[in-house]
């Protein structure tokens, strides 16, 4: 009985369509304090940024279960975070809890801690964090009708030191913080500075001007006040030419020392990546691999990495050598932010293209939709490979003879690597073939080797003449797949008697020289 169970659940477990995904990478939390300067003798919000940095570089397409567990794998799920103080400083603040901290998400959190007024310096935190991952997803039943999913998870723990510093004097610091850090050349950005007090005073008359980049407007960015451990967002118009951007913002404030008003310069330094504007349009392709005398379709992907949306999109193509593109313009129009477009482009390659990669040079032409619209243009080039395969050669240098003759063909393999090759010279009318096959068993490529074969040269054959024999010539590449070549000879027929004549003078004249040499001694 118990056999006849454990059949039946073998059955079971056979006949269930099971299809599972194990994921490889896993969510990146990283965490940054607002403000580190912390003032002494009161209990002090302490504002921390939980960022789930992990990114995804491409979008899955696949398997459903390969598609759901890439699409979760970088979540962070049931996270929970506390803040663990020191002798010194005690934490008022419990745990927070997080159902989910997605890709690129941030959550601000606020821990009340507690300042002896006698603390002075700076002092580690410890901020604690657990969260479960995505480790393998499985699907049971038929993807077409109905089916479940099984998600299994991993737990993983963090911990992260958090410095701050107690200071005594209430003084403002003032930082600011790029939300964006890389633009295109000639585009019109709008750079957002999130202006962070990281210090105990309260910044009043704030002043903020750019230097080390191109600004449009304005010229300088005013915030009437900002109190410590808050931030307010700045925007400035910037255009200037690829490349990295050192900037410095100046800073010009005011604050109360509890005596008088002091006026105070700070500084702030950030980098701006500028890029050229072809990496703006991204053009990219799916299968590019071809074979000679083939024809076929070419995917084609665009997609838009401006901050900003694109219209009258256009692609003019131009074919390289030995690639007959059918279409050399696409019309695409209108891309937003992010967005990607999919053309179909159909071709044809030549029988006698080169192998190897091919470019498809592309002129990209736009109006970019910036706060500044401009038309824009730019080139770029696409790879496509036509896949070597066996391309025979043959050559003799040997002239035929009326009779029997054995001639020798030189086999030149100018295309990719060939094995079992086998190659078979045809009659024509006047030459037979007493040995028409001969064998290689490997040629790779730009080698050669010597084949012979035994032919019967009629009477009636008009010495002096040029002759064509045809060679048909069989081969397999590495893949396995079989090619066939058709290659012709131009032998020209000689009249033995005449050789014959021209090499016995050459024998009596070099028998009468030896005879002379044999009286001199």
């Amino acid at each position: 009985m118990k056999k006849l169970i454990f059949v039946a659940v073998l059955l079971i477990l056979v006949l269930k369509n099971v299809n599972a995904a194990v994921t490889h990478d896993k969510p990146e939390i990283e965490a940054y304090v607002s403000s580190n300067l912390i003032p002494s003798g009161q209990v002090y919000p302490l504002q921390i940024t939980l960022v789930n940095t992990a990114k995804y570089e491409w979008v899955e397409r696949g398997e459903a279960e390969e598609e759901i567990a890439y699409n979760m794998t970088l979540n962070a799920y049931n996270v929970s975070v506390w803040l663990e103080g020191t002798n010194e400083i005690g934490v008022k603040s419990g745990i927070y809890r997080i159902p989910v901290l997605p890709s690129s998400g941030t959550r601000v959190l606020s821990f009340l801690i507690s300042v002896p007024s006698d603390a002075a310096g700076k002092y580690t935190l410890t901020l604690h964090i657990k969260y479960e991952r995505i480790r393998a997803v499985e699907i049971y039943g038929n993807l077409s009708t109905s089916y479940e999913v099984d998600y299994f998870y991993w737990k993983e723990e963090k911990e992260i030191p958090v410095e701050i510093e107690v200071a005594e004097e209430s003084i403002p610091i003032l930082k600011v913080l790029p939300l964006r850090s890389t633009y295109y050349e000639n585009e019109v950005g709008q750079l957002v500075l999130q202006v962070v007090n990281e210090g105990t005073g309260n910044a009043r008359n704030v002043e903020i001007e750019l230097e080390g980049v191109n600004v449009l407007d304005p010229s300088i960015a005013y915030i009437s006040t900002l109190p410590p451990a808050s931030s307010i967002p700045v925007s400035f118009s910037i255009k200037d030419v690829k490349g990295i951007h050192d900037v410095k913002a100046k800073i010009n404030l005011s604050y109360y020392d509890g005596e008088k008003w002091i006026k105070a310069e700070q500084e702030s330094l950030f980098k701006l990546q500028i890029n050229s504007l072809n990496k703006g349009i991204v053009l990219s392709t799916g299968d590019a691999e071809f074979e000679r005398g083939s024809t076929g379709f070419l995917d084609l992907y665009v997609m838009n990495s401006f901050s900003d949306p694109v219209s009258s999109l256009s692609l003019n193509l131009n074919e390289p050598e030995g690639v007959d593109l059918k279409i050399e313009t696409l019309l695409l129009g209108y891309l937003n932010p992010g967005e990607v477009r999919t053309a179909r482009i159909p071709l044809e390659i030549d029988e006698y293209a080169d192998f190897g990669f091919r470019g498809i040079n592309i002129e990209v032409k736009f109006r970019l939709l910036s706060s500044y619209p401009t038309d824009e243009q730019i080139t770029t080039q696409l790879p496509l490979y036509i896949k070597p395969e066996p391309d025979f050669e043959a050559k003799t240098s040997d002239p035929l003879f009326i009779g029997e003759n054995v001639v020798e063909v030189e086999i030149l393999n100018k295309g990719g690597d060939a094995r079992n090759i086998h190659a078979v010279i045809k009659p024509s009318p006047g030459i037979l073939v007493k040995m028409p096959d001969a064998y290689i068993q490997e040629l790779r490529s730009n080698e050669a080797s010597k084949l012979s074969f035994r032919v019967d040269v009629d009477e009636d054959v008009i010495p002096g003449n040029i002759y064509r024999l045809k060679m048909e010539i069989t081969s397999k590449d590495y893949s396995g797949e079989e090619n066939t070549d058709e290659v012709y000879l131009y032998i020209k027929v000689e009249s033995k008697t005449s050789y014959e004549y021209v090499l016995l003078l050459l024998i009596i004249a070099a028998l009468i020289l030896i005879a002379v040499k044999r009286r001199r001694k």
